[in-house]
């Protein structure tokens, strides 16, 4: 259930102090699994044996396995063990006899791991909640699992991660969630109906679990709360109140629940027979026949004395001196039936109650079924969808069309239209041309139908060129549509960069992409450029692209036998074409290698028309960053797309404003197919960042879309540099990691050789990263910087105290590789040593696609120490060290510092005052105490490596300063 269980629950609690004591007057046996307990260890896990008003947990068989579910089913206690704690080395379902205590293990050939397990007698089905396969973690799911050799058969996947499981003897199924949720499961959807929260905060990573006394209809509940305090509770299954709580000894957490029970005295009367319940509109009636023949199957020998009648674990009627064998009949006409309703009917004898007739059904409204005869067409731009309105609920209950409302929703771009109250819709939103699918679904005052979704068609205008695929987002991705002509389930997928074909070992290829739309005009030449990787692994590849339109299919390329003699890097393609006719056409790009070959990937795909002078912009950079007051080069790169030669032509950079800050007309002719560096100098200027956007005109160009290339530019200070530390050999996750904890901490240490400047003000620290996701918008981030003699981390975590706080503010990770510019609140006072950076991220966003640059160090160089954890306090005993250390670009400018006069003439014991802020000129940790003239200390900081008094009233105040045996005391204005 967890990979180290009660690693945390260490505490010297020997009994559990719960507000309500629960004591019944007669406790049951409970079994079940320790998984740990109060004494951190000293008590041996494994099978033990207590009772419902908790008592004292009775060792049966010390076990040192790793326990991952357990119930009774078929005579016999069944566990899930592994013998390590990732589930990897699987024993599987083993068994367990709790009178002779004989353990039967049972390697698994199927090994999977659950968080809990129950069973169902009234279908003998034992049921678990998967969460792992062999160790690894998989989308939890519920299973069906056989009792005779522990395969299982999934049943349906889970919308959330379920750690407690119980049966009622009537087969109703109940799960909790790691959040203490209590819910009604769907036995063959996995549909989850919340019941209600328990109020109960648990460490969801640790082990629960279920049993229900299927004498009685109880639940008991059992696990680890917030406090690591066990519990044993028993819960409300119609409302998930927790009744009543009971304490284990030794505060046990004993798991894999089985209580034993008995349904009714052999002597007492056998169960109703025939019971039906049906819904009207004057209620439920319930119809059935009094038993004649007890329990144990003997002729009635006593008269029943009464008949009781239960819905939802409540008594709603007894019938009085009832008659074995004659038929009863009850109508319920309580007003408040609605949803789904249990009823079970006791006959009593002399000998107590008998086994308990049970039928369910939906009361009231149901929620409806999904709706029926979807369909969708087009109608010019638009989408028209029909439907038929449910006639059925999804229980078997009655619902009412008038109250439906319907909600539909649009994918790839995930538009929702609500409230729709028509069973047909008109979808006239579409701007993008992709290809689309809508699911609807049906909703009433009990609640949602599952969804219908329609076929997917091609919407929107058709694509004019130039066009470029764009593989990397679901919108781009869906302007392509993948056709499995052969139906063998191998076929084209996407990987961010394209789409992939891997060939199967058994069918020949025959699977399209096949784009949407696009108008081509007759006479106009047109070209298709794409990539295409097909390595040479014993193999060879046939691919075709065609063009189909009304006038048929036209081959515009056919690779037979075909491989690209790189492993890595695809080889671009140009394929010239025309058409005979104006409009509409389709691409297909076909994958129809042999059997048993390598793979096909199709990328970079764009179409373009062709025309005799065109020039295009193919970029716009910069050799080095720029400087204000300072002549910057800036490169435009020109490549000749037409079919002649050019000359004569303007390059020209404009602002954001478009007004032309210079231009250069270049001689020189540039050949058709060639490209070419125009070098334009610009002197920006003041620091920030720069838009521009570099234009080339030439006489004749009619093709104007690629004469245009935007690019951002940062502006330095006039006197700012960038000193760039640590390294780009490598990416990690740090420093601020989006996948792990809410709080992670990095602190590094660049050296003085590594910096080689010397002391000055730091304005602005840039980090480079990757973003491979959708943007992070506004996440918080701190940065702490601090002048330290220490020269690895392995020397000690600086605490934030010690160092000064330059960032604390909301930055955004955009889609993308970008530089993350952080200005300082005020400038930092580097003094020319080593360099200590501390990046903190306080966010509880879960995404691994950020990566950051960095360099590898050695281990006797480390250099960087990492924290995560759920606490912003750092925990010293979670500090790991990193033989890595990021890339970080510091900004720097010269400032004036100066010693103060009269400050000591130890080596290196000299007072610095930058603005109102004070500190060691070797950055060294000291203890400062402020104080006015006339002798009253109003500031004291110990330990640290400056104080800032600029909280402080304008005047003359003495220091005094304490480092390593030394003092000073020093005269200091606040200005």
């Amino acid at each position: 259930m967890t990979d180290t269980l009660f690693k945390r629950f260490g505490k010297s609690v020997l009994l559990l102090l719960m507000l309500t004591v629960f004591a019944p007057a007669t406790a049951k046996d409970v079994y079940g699994f320790m998984t740990g307990n109060g004494n951190n260890g000293e008590i041996p896990i494994g099978m033990y044996k207590y009772d419902t008003a908790g008592g004292t947990p009775e060792l049966l068989t010390p076990l040192s396995f790793q326990f991952w579910g357990g119930a009774y089913a078929n005579g016999r206690y069944m566990m899930i063990l592994s013998d390590d704690a990732t589930g990897y080395l699987t024993e599987g379902l083993c068994t367990y006899d709790l009178a002779t205590k004989e353990l039967k293990l049972r390697y698994s050939q199927q090994p999977y791991q659950c968080t809990d397990l129950t069973y169902d007698y009234s279908t003998s089905t034992l049921y678990g909640i998967m969460v792992k396969s062999g160790g690894e973690e998989v989308k939890p799911r519920l299973i069906q699992i056989n009792t005779i050799d522990g395969s299982y058969t999934k049943v349906a996947d889970l919308n959330e991660k379920l750690v407690a499981l119980a049966c009622t003897y009537y087969g109703d199924l109940y799960a909790m969630d790691g959040k203490s949720n209590l819910y009604e499961l769907d036995k063959v959807s996995g549909e989850l109906t919340l019941v209600g929260n328990t109020g109960v905060k648990c460490i969801t990573s640790e082990a629960q679990s279920m049993e229900f006394d299927r004498a009685t209809g109880e639940l008991y509940w059992t696990g680890l709360d917030e406090n690591e305090d066990t519990f044993f509770n028993k819960i409300n299954p119609y409302t998930a109140e927790v009744v009543s709580s009971s304490p284990v000894e030794n505060n046990s957490l004993i798991v894999g629940l089985y209580i034993p029970f008995t349904i009714a005295d052999d002597k007492a009367p056998a169960k109703p027979l025939n019971l039906t319940a049906t819904a009207g509109d004057s209620g439920v009636t319930l119809s059935w026949t009094n038993p004649s023949a007890l329990y144990n199957g003997d002729t009635a020998e006593a008269a029943l004395t009464k008949v009781e009648v239960w819905r939802n674990g409540k008594l709603i009627h007894t019938v009085e001196n009832p008659v074995a064998g004659a038929d009863e009949t009850f109508v319920d006409k309580s007003e408040d039936l609605n949803g789904k309703v249990r009823y079970i009917v006791y006959a009593y004898n002399e000998a107590g109650r008998g086994e308990g007739a049970s039928v369910k059904l939906m009361t009231g409204d149901d929620i409806p079924s999904a709706v029926e005869n979807l369909t969708c067409s087009k109608s010019g731009n638009d989408v028209l969808l029909t439907w038929t309105a449910p006639t059925t609920g999804k229980n078997g209950g009655n619902v009412n069309p008038d109250k439906f409302v319907y909600t539909i929703t649009r994918q790839p771009d995930g538009k929702v239209f609500e409230n729709v109250k028509d069973t047909k819709f008109t979808d006239n939103t579409i701007t993008s041309t992709c290809y689309y699918s809508w699911q609807v679904t049906c909703r009433n005052d009990v609640g949602e139908s599952d969804a219908a979704k329609t076929a997917t068609i091609a919407a929107g205008n058709s694509l004019t060129v130039p066009y470029t695929a764009d593989f990397d987002t679901d919108l781009g991705c869906a302007q392509w549509l993948v056709v499995d002509n052969n139906g063998d389930g191998s076929t084209w997928i996407t990987n961010g960069k394209g789409y992939v074909y891997n060939t199967s070992w058994t069918n020949a290829a025959d699977d399209s992409l096949v784009s949407v739309p696009f108008h081509f005009e007759k006479g106009m030449k047109y070209v298709a450029n794409y990539d295409i990787l097909a390595p040479d692994m014993f193999s060879t590849e046939h691919f075709e692209m065609s063009l189909v339109g009304n006038n048929g299919k036209q081959v515009l390329e056919d690779l037979k036998n075909f491989t690209t003699p790189d492993f890595s890097n695809p080889e671009s393609r140009k394929v010239e074409f025309t058409v005979s006719e104006t409009g509409d056409y389709q691409f297909y790009l076909a994958a129809l290698s042999d059997a048993a070959q390598f793979m096909i990937q199709i990328s970079a795909f764009s179409v373009e028309a062709v025309n005799e002078m065109d020039l295009k912009l193919d970029a716009f950079t910069a050799s080095k960053t720029l400087v204000a007051g300072e002549e910057a080069q800036l490169d435009v790169k020109v490549a000749n797309n037409g079919t002649m030669n050019a000359a004569g032509y303007e390059v020209k950079i404009l602002d954001a404003d478009d007004h032309v800050l210079v231009s250069n007309t270049v001689k020189e002719e540039l050949k058709a197919g060639e490209t070419t560096i125009v070098v334009l100098a610009y002197t920006p200027e003041k620091k920030g960042t720069l838009a521009l956007k570099a234009v080339v005109e030439a006489e004749g160009d009619g093709v104007a879309y690629n004469d245009t290339v935007k690019a951002d530019f940062y502006v330095l200070d006039k006197d700012e540099s960038v000193v760039a530390v640590g390294g780009r050999d490598c990416l990690t996750d740090y420093p601020f990691w989006f996948n792990g904890s809410a709080f992670n901490y990095a602190q590094m240490i660049y050296s003085a050789d590594e910096i080689d400047h010397e002391a000055c003000d730091i304005t602005e620290l840039d980090y480079d990263y990757i973003n491979e996701g959708d943007d992070l918008t506004d996440k918080h981030i701190k940065v702490y910087l601090a002048n330290t003699a220490k020269g690895s981390v392995l020397d000690g975590w600086m605490p934030e105290e010690q160092m000064e706080l330059v960032v604390d503010g909301l930055a955004t990770f955009r889609k993308g590789e970008h530089t993350l510019r952080l200005n300082l609140a005020k400038p930092f006072t580097y003094t020319g040593g080593n360099l200590c950076v501390m990046t903190v991220k306080d966010d509880s966003e879960k995404s691994d696609n950020i990566s950051f640059y960095a360099a590898y160090t050695t281990d006797d160089e480390i250099r960087t120490a990492l924290y995560y954890g759920e606490d912003s306090a750092v925990d010293m005993t979670q500090i790991k060290g990193a033989a890595r250390i990021g890339y970080l670009g510091i900004v720097m400018k010269p400032n004036s510092l100066a010693s103060i006069a009269g400050a000591a003439s130890a080596d290196e014991f000299t007072l610095v005052k930058r603005g109102n802020v004070l500190s060691l000129s070797n950055g060294a940790a000291a203890q400062f105490s402020v104080m006015t003239l006339a002798g009253k200390v109003v500031a004291v900081k110990k330990n640290a490596v400056m104080i800032d008094l600029s909280n402080m009233q304008k005047g003359i105040y003495i220091v005094n300063v304490e480092a390593d045996g030394r003092q000073m005391v020093q005269k200091v204005v606040l200005q």
